[in-house]
Order: structure tokens, then C-alpha cells, then sequence
């Protein structure tokens, strides 16, 4: 049984969630901050996960074991350097193993090696040198893999800071979570009513056939067209056809159910947004400013769910805000209202919990994301 191994981004639930919507794994090993899984699949699809790769063996229950270690890298590297005849290799191990590696690794025949220890290879090693070996514990086995895929963030944090506008405060949507709402969506089509400056369809390019955008703001309309059109000079030096984007347009969300698009059939169309998240406070808001805030958007997303409901789109990934006020956090009362006298459901995640919390550092608002399916 061939496994696969992958590191798991700062918000675990979010990663777990999206692996397994993308693989249709329903129930992966996860430890700390590693997943494991029968399923191979490229994390630079994905927009929570860090790297990936293939589990080459394992050391069972190693406190008993560990003299052996040396001979179970040795056994490992030879058949590696063998079979790929590679020079440089690289290899993460942690520090109280790291004795002796680079004459294991030299023996092997290797001839240059990069050790770090205690260390993971960040997006830099990964470009710089494509032989990666990781040595880390789950549980008490030893597990030696080969990295095979790493999640490109400068990618995407360049995009971020080079398009026509952009808007990088913090609670602000960001391209990493734009592509994991898109990801948690099964349709092959997106609509983003709430599209603000383009980030669903902008950071998703490789991901779907088809994305639809419309916003109630006229600005935001301009700012989708200009940033989307700078999106696609600058995914054309690793794609060569973008998704298509149909032409952005005015609309209320809320008026979903009046939409007639040419060629659009919006019974096989998915809703991913982030949505409209209220006031963005910049300092810590009081529990009356966070319920204000709710009592707009639950409202909104009632009208927005009905309306999505009358020309039966199947799927709907949303985002609501929470809050942390210190160290508590505030999350909205009023989820299982949306949906009453709905057909839609509330898919439960990885986590048996129906939302995922996604937060930025020292950010007072939080997005819980739900994702809710037309019986």
C-alpha cells in the first residue's frame, strides 16, 4: 500500500477540509500537522496545504528501534541515489538524528548535501534543489519521505501586491483562501456575487471551467475587469489558457434568482465567496458592534440563500464573520436560521464541526466558512 504524506498550512482544518474535498478521502490520518493518505494529490492545487510527497518507510514504534536508524536512512538513500542518480540532495531530519547524515547520504553517492535540522524546507529550497528527503515523527513511528510537490505562496503573494488594486488589510480576503473557497465547491462553474476586487476568480485560474462575478458596487465591477485582465499576463507564464471569466455585471445578491446569463445554466454553477463580511474594525469592536453587524448579514445571506435556492444552485461556500475579542472568540448565532425553510443542508468538515475557522494574525474579524448543498 503506496501512502502519501502532507503538511497541513497554519489553519489545519481548513487544509483538512480541502484535501478531502479535492481527493474524496473521508477519513485521512491526520497527526499535528501532518495528513496522511492513500491519495496522491499536487498541493499546488490546493491553497492550505504546504508540500507534499510519497512515504518511501517507516520506522514502527522507533523509541525501541532507534539504533537502527542509521542503517534504515542508509537502506533508503541507496536505492533512492540508484534508481534516480541525482548529485545534490537535501534532507530535513530532526536535530537529535542529524549525526552522521551527510556521510550516510555520501556513501549513497551523493555529492552535494544540504542538512537541515529541526528544520522543513521552505518555498526557496524547494526551488533551489527539487531532491528533497524529510525525516518526522507521527506518533511514535519514524516516517522517511521524498517531497514531490510545494505550494508556490510567493506565487500568489506577488499577484497579491502587483495588481491595479488590492486591498491586503488584515481580515481582508487573500489569494490562499480565495483558492481553498474554490476548492471546497465540487461545481465546475463559480459564481461569486460579493466579488469585490477579483480574488475568486484571480487566484483560481487553473482551478475551473468557468467563473461568473457580479457585485452591487460599480467600482467593484472596475476593479474585478482590471485586476482580472493583469491576472492573466501574469498566470500566462504558468498557464496558457486561463479560465474563462464571463463579462462582470451589476447585480444584488439578493436578486440571484433573476439572473438570465447566455449559456448559463445555474443548476451546475457553485456560489464560493467570501462574501460581505461588514465593517473591517481596526480596533477591538464591542459585543453590541458585532451583533449590529450580524443583524445586516444575516439578513443579506437569508434573501441571497432563497434567491440562490429559486434557480436551484447546488452549492454554496460563504463565508461569516466571528470575532476575537482578546482572548475570546464571538461566532454568529444565527447559522442554522439561514437555511430553515431552505433544501439546503450544512455539510459537517473533517472536523464534525459545520464551519471552519479561518483567522489572520491580530485580526478582529475572522472568517467561518460554511458550505451548505441543495438536497
Amino acid at each position: 500500500m503506496t501512502e502519501f504524506f502532507y503538511k497541513l498550512g497554519h489553519c489545519k482544518d481548513l487544509a483538512v477540509a480541502e484535501f478531502c474535498a479535492l481527493t474524496k478521502d473521508k477519513n485521512p490520518q491526520i497527526t499535528d500537522n501532518w495528513l496522511i493518505s492513500e491519495k496522491n494529490l499536487n498541493v499546488n492545487r490546493t491553497g492550505s496545504l504546504i508540500f507534499g510527497g510519497i512515504i518511501l518507510g517507516k520506522m514502527k514504534d522507533f523509541g525501541t528501534n532507534k539504533k537502527n536508524f542509521q542503517s534504515f536512512l542508509q537502506e533508503f538513500l541507496d536505492m533512492e541515489h540508484e534508481i534516480h542518480q541525482t548529485k545534490k540532495v537535501g534532507i530535513s531530519v530532526p536535530f537529535k538524528l542529524s549525526h552522521n547524515v551527510i556521510n550516510i547520504a555520501k556513501k549513497a553517492g551523493f555529492k552535494k548535501i544540504n542538512v537541515l535540522k529541526d528544520k522543513q524546507p521552505n518555498i526557496g529550497n524547494w526551488k533551489g534543489l527539487k531532491e528533497w528527503y524529510i525525516i518526522f515523527f507521527i506518533n511514535k513511528d519514524l516516517v522517511l519521505g521524498k517531497i514531490d510537490t510545494y505550494f508556490d505562496q510567493e506565487f500568489y503573494s506577488k499577484l497579491d501586491m502587483r495588481l491595479p488594486v488590492s486591498d491586503m488589510r488584515r481580515g481582508q480576503i487573500n489569494l490562499k483562501l480565495a483558492r481553498s473557497l474554490v476548492n471546497l465547491n465540487s461545481q465546475k462553474s463559480i459564481y461569486d456575487p460579493f466579488v469585490g476586487v477579483g480574488r475568486i476568480p484571480l487566484a483560481s485560474m487553473n482551478l475551473k471551467k468557468q467563473f461568473i462575478a457580479s457585485d452591487i458596487n460599480e467600482q467593484a465591477i472596475k476593479d474585478t475587469k482590471n485586476n482580472y485582465e493583469y491576472g492573466k499576463t501574469f498566470w500566462s507564464k504558468t498557464l496558457k489558457r486561463p479560465v474563462d471569466l464571463v463579462e462582470p455585471f451589476l447585480s444584488d445578491s439578493r436578486n440571484i434568482s433573476e439572473l438570465n446569463l447566455t449559456g448559463v445554466n445555474f443548476a451546475h454553477v457553485g456560489i464560493s465567496t467570501e462574501g460581505y463580511l461588514g465593517t473591517n474594525f481596526n480596533t477591538k469592536p464591542s459585543e453590541k458592534n458585532c451583533q449590529d453587524q450580524w443583524q445586516i448579514i444575516e439578513k443579506l445571506w437569508k434573501d441571497t440563500i432563497q434567491s440562490s435556492q429559486t434557480i436551484k444552485i447546488p452549492e454554496i461556500v460563504l463565508c461569516l464573520p466571528f470575532y476575537q475579542l482578546g482572548n475570546k472568540q464571538l461566532l454568529p448565532n444565527f447559522v442554522d436560521r439561514l437555511i430553515q425553510s431552505t433544501s439546503y443542508s450544512l455539510t459537517s468538515f473533517h472536523n464534525q464541526k459545520p464551519y471552519i475557522l479561518y483567522s489572520r494574525e491580530k485580526s478582529n474579524v475572522g472568517h467561518m466558512i460554511l458550505k451548505l448543498v441543495l438536497s
